[in-house]
């Protein structure tokens, strides 16, 4: 199938308009007049990018309890989900799924039915929907369920959390628990009770952390850890085969990570909030520093007033090393946004504010071998991917894509 796409802005050597031909599921020249039969898309003031990787996303929670302890189905939750992630352009997404020692949202019971709905459900989303387990450390009792799930190729991602030792420190100030209380439904009697018998058997948990990071090891499972407060937390971590940094405290152990070539992540809404809400790093200043890889979409998914200021930090290097470049979660403002996903197809993605999305009838197969597949066009090589054209084609700049995913190396 031949697609013209025309009148968008393509990320290159920052956003540049141009116009693409694309054929066979490849993109096959920049700026060529649109072949006879090609189906023609009017992308004026539009982006015009291949599917993102949304390597964490939380905002599907909210479609499962949208106020406290008011719960939807979970299949409804995702499958709701599911076309809020496309709305935005993303196409693969590791929806993080917290399992922590509290009851309610983030505990068992949800964590298994999450696993399990994902899994049903693969065949009717049309992201490519992975399984991003966010294991409290605390959560001694989970370990036997999570080694089973790595031994059976479940979890797309292991990431390891402890939200217990501040929750501790900040049980006295209701502020900073009101929201944990509320979604576990019990009192804050009860929790702050459940929060010290947990944090009795702190002396179990590095032992526990070292006996999951050896089986994701074994499996070939990405793992991050979540909050890295110091280098030596970083370095600990490094040492267990843990190769990802997700939100480090300060700029001293983003450095620290991108020493080693580790990648690094931050948060979006960071970059479109100005800061961080925690007075942690500003994503932006890392993405300048070079000090981040990845920003992640996090916990909401929505049209945001700034347009385009994810996609400003990524389309600038942000250090002289070739590859460097940092990826973007694309956020717009319209009154009604809809994304023409080619699902399960290798053409980039498409958005507009005009158009519905193209029937699945008229959705190109993938070639077999397709180098700009969902997941192969944001996880290019050394976190620098390119579009590939076809040979022979007319190459001109090679547009990088910006993405919210890693490279190939990271997530294999």
């Amino acid at each position: 199938m031949a697609i013209s796409i025309t009148g968008g802005d393509i990320l290159g050597e920052g956003l540049e308009r141009r116009d693409l031909a694309v054929a066979d599921g490849l993109i096959a020249a920049f700026d060529t007049a649109p072949r006879a039969g090609a189906l023609r898309l009017d992308a004026t003031g539009l982006l015009v990018l291949p599917g993102l990787v949304d390597c964490h996303g939380d905002a599907f929670e909210r479609h499962v309890m949208p106020r406290p302890r008011v719960a939807f189905d979970i299949d409804l939750a995702l499958k709701d989900a599911d076309r809020a992630l496309l709305a935005n352009g993303i196409t693969t997404a590791f929806h993080g799924v917290t399992w922590s020692w509290e009851p309610g949202l983030r505990g068992a019971q949800n964590a298994r039915a999450l696993a399990e709905s994902i899994d049903k459900l693969q065949p009717e989303l049309g992201a490519d929907t992975r399984f991003h387990l966010r294991h409290e450390t605390f959560n001694l009792d989970a370990e036997p369920q999570i080694l089973d799930w790595l031994a059976q190729g479940r979890i797309g991602v292991l990431a390891f959390n402890d939200h217990t030792e501040g929750t501790l420190k900040t049980r006295h100030r209701p502020d900073k628990i009101g929201k944990m209380v509320e979604r576990t439904g019990l009192s804050t009697e009860a929790f702050m009770a459940l929060v010290e018998t947990v944090y009795a058997r702190k002396s179990e948990v590095e032992g526990s952390i070292a006996r999951l990071a050896a089986a994701a090891r074994a499996a070939g499972v990405t793992m991050f850890s979540h909050d890295d407060m110091t280098p030596d937390m970083r370095a600990w971590y490094r040492s267990l085969g843990v190769t990802v940094a997700e939100f480090p405290i300060d700029e001293a152990t983003a450095r620290a990570a991108e020493a080693h070539g580790e990648a690094i992540v931050f948060g979006a809404p960071n970059v479109v909030r100005g800061g961080s809400h925690t007075g942690c790093p500003s994503a932006e200043d890392m993405v300048r520093a070079g000090l981040c890889t990845i920003l992640a979409s996090i916990t909401t998914i929505r049209r945001w007033r700034s347009r385009r200021s994810c996609w400003r930090a990524a389309a600038r290097p942000p250090s002289p090393r070739p590859g460097r470049w940092s990826r973007a979660l694309r956020r717009r403002r319209c009154a009604s946004t809809t994304a023409a996903s080619l699902r399960r197809a290798s053409a980039p993605i498409w958005f507009s504010s005009r158009r519905a999305p193209i029937p699945a009838s008229s959705r190109p197969s993938p070639p077999a071998g397709s180098s700009i597949s969902r997941t192969s066009a944001c996880w290019g090589e050394a976190c620098g991917a390119s579009w590939r054209l076809r040979p022979g084609a007319d190459r001109g700049p090679i547009p990088r894509v910006a993405a919210t995913g890693a490279s190939r190396r990271i997530f294999g």
